[in-house]
């Protein structure tokens, strides 16, 4: 017992070292580039640096929300953040030590982000595995949801399947009509598939993430969002609610937390919970008929 205490002890000081190293490694390069900066900024009257710094910010928060939104891998970051280095500061001095030092960075970068069946969207890094059943979606390393087969050819997998799909199917047997149904959280199409096998004649699928809705549309075993009766939206589901007015039979609420900050193993559901009750009177307004509200974990 003693011995594991041990080990286990100084494993934790290994991680936490580790840890304060990359901290000030990362911490560093921008010590000495917020001093640069200060020198530069020390040739302009106050007000005139405090625009130039603001203008920067602004600009630095312009390009990062278009690499998001191309949803460009690590090597572009690094890559675009290096050559603009170099031109502001490489005027007058040594270029050949910094491109080499940026050359040698853009490889690592490009080493260790290769990875198969990896891609970025706007909010995560996202991998996927395919097999005859079922299809793993991961997001920053955590499991964010499965793109199921219910019509999976391997015999030992059917009991379980057909149980996740009588979830799926609850909000059909309370629904008296569901011709018309809103899935908020579409993600790769689980729920949108089973709307259409129940024959719900107009479906809305809002996703917020369109990589995730596009591995959904090329790799989704049943190809339900190539359907006509369906209409995709690339929205977050608050915003589509406040602009759209038409009424539903039926709404399917997926799991709408981020996953950047909880991730599945998390019991907190915060988001789910200040959707359901901040939007229950929108909820309301949008129902036709009989209405039926399923919140699906």
């Amino acid at each position: 017992m003693p011995v594991t205490l041990t080990c286990q002890h100084r494993a934790g000081n290994g991680e936490w070292f580790l840890s304060s190293v990359s901290f000030v490694l990362s911490a560093l390069p921008f010590i000495a580039l917020g001093n640069a900066m200060g020198r530069e900024f020390k040739n302009f009257p106050a007000l005139q640096a405090y625009a130039i710094n603001t203008a920067g910010s602004l600009a630095g928060l312009l390009i990062f929300s278009l690499l998001s939104h191309f949803s460009t891998p690590p090597l572009v970051w690094f890559a675009f953040g290096g050559i603009l280095f170099l031109l502001l500061a490489g005027k007058g001095q040594n270029t050949i030590l910094p491109i080499l030092c940026l050359g040698i960075i853009i490889y690592m970068v490009q080493i260790l982000s290769q990875k198969d069946h990896e891609i970025w969207s706007p909010y995560y890094k996202i991998n996927h595995y395919r097999n005859q059943t079922a299809t793993s979606i991961s997001v920053n390393g955590s499991l964010h949801q499965h793109m199921l087969n219910f019509n999976s050819p391997l015999e030992s997998h059917k009991t379980d399947i057909d149980k996740i799909k009588q979830q799926y199917q609850l909000p059909y047997r309370f629904a008296k009509n569901w011709q018309d149904v809103l899935i908020l959280g579409a993600g790769s199409g689980n729920d949108v598939h089973l709307a259409l096998e129940q024959g719900a004649k107009s479906i809305d699928a809002v996703e917020i993430d369109p990589a995730i809705w596009k591995i959904g549309k090329e790799l989704n075993y049943h190809k339900p969002y190539d359907d006509p009766r369906v209409n995709i939206y690339i929205n977050d589901a608050r915003a589509f609610l406040k602009t759209s007015r038409k009424k539903y039979n039926v709404i399917i609420i997926g799991t709408l937390d981020s996953q950047t900050l909880l991730s599945g193993k998390s019991s907190i559901r915060l988001d789910n919970y200040i959707f359901i009750s901040v939007h229950k009177r929108t909820f309301e307004t949008r129902w036709s008929g009989d209405f039926v509200s399923h919140v699906l974990e």
